[in-house]
C-alpha cells in the first residue's frame, strides 16, 4: 500500500500540472543589460544551469506565446512558451503575464515603470522602460528591424496622472522619437477579446513618413 502511494506521488510530481490557456507574456525582473534563457526542458532536478539552453529573449521582450504546458518543480513554476520561432521551457517568475479580457488599473501615483506596446496589421511591439525603449517591426523590407532608444524625457501630462508623454532619441544617430500613452481601460488590438489599459501613438521623426497607433499594458512601482 505504501508503495503504491510513493508511486503515486512520484508521477504526480513528475507529469506537468493541469495545462493552462494559452497566454501572452512579457519578460519582467532580468536587468537590461542581461537575457532570460529559454531552457530545452523544465529542470526537475539538480542544477538549472545543466539543462541546455535553446533561445535567450532580451530583458524587454514581449509577445512571448505560452503553450499552455507547465511544470511545478517544487521551488518554482516553469512554464514552456514560443518566442520568435523557438519553443522552450523559463521559470514563471520572469514572466508578466497578459490577461485576456480585461485590464490592470493605472498605478495609483501614475508611475510606469514598464509599458509593453503592440499594433496589428502591420504586426509591431514596442516595451518602454525608465531609460530605455525597444521598437520591433516584423513587417520591415530587410525583414524584422529592430530599433533601441534612450528615454531622454518621460512626464504625465498635466491634470491628469494615467496619461504620459515620453520622449526618445535612437542609439544610432540619435534622431528624436515621441509616444503618448493614454489610460481607457477599454483599447482593443480588434483580433480579440482582451482589453489593453493604454491607448498609444509613436512616431519616430527618422521616419517622417509613419506613425504607429495600438495598446499597452503598463506596471506600475
Amino acid at each position: 500500500m505504501f508503495r503504491s502511494l510513493l508511486l503515486s506521488a512520484l508521477i504526480l510530481f513528475l507529469l506537468p500540472v493541469a495545462a493552462q490557456s494559452q497566454q501572452s507574456y512579457s519578460v519582467t525582473g532580468v536587468a537590461m543589460d542581461d537575457t532570460l534563457n529559454m531552457r530545452a526542458y523544465a529542470p526537475r532536478s539538480g542544477s538549472v544551469s545543466s539543462v541546455p539552453v535553446v533561445g535567450r529573449i532580451p530583458a524587454d521582450g514581449v509577445n512571448i506565446r505560452g503553450t499552455g504546458n507547465a511544470v511545478d518543480t517544487g521551488g518554482s513554476v516553469w512554464l514552456e512558451i514560443e518566442y520568435e520561432g523557438v519553443r522552450g521551457w523559463v521559470n514563471s517568475r520572469f514572466l508578466a503575464e497578459a490577461v485576456p479580457g480585461g485590464t490592470n488599473p493605472p498605478p495609483v501615483d501614475g508611475q510606469i515603470v514598464k509599458l509593453s506596446c503592440g499594433g496589428t496589421e502591420p504586426f509591431w511591439s514596442m516595451t518602454i522602460r525608465r531609460g530605455r525603449a525597444r521598437f520591433e517591426d516584423p513587417n520591415g523590407s530587410a525583414g524584422t528591424r529592430v530599433t533601441r532608444y534612450s528615454v531622454s524625457r518621460w512626464i504625465k501630462a498635466r491634470g491628469s496622472l494615467s496619461d504620459h508623454v515620453i520622449y526618445m532619441r535612437r542609439d544610432d544617430g540619435g534622431r528624436p522619437a515621441v509616444a503618448t500613452a493614454r489610460y481607457t481601460g477599454r483599447c482593443s488590438d480588434g483580433m480579440s477579446d482582451r482589453n489593453y489599459g493604454y491607448e498609444f501613438m509613436f512616431h519616430d521623426g527618422f521616419d517622417m513618413e509613419n506613425a504607429w497607433s495600438g495598446c499597452c499594458s503598463a506596471e506600475g512601482r
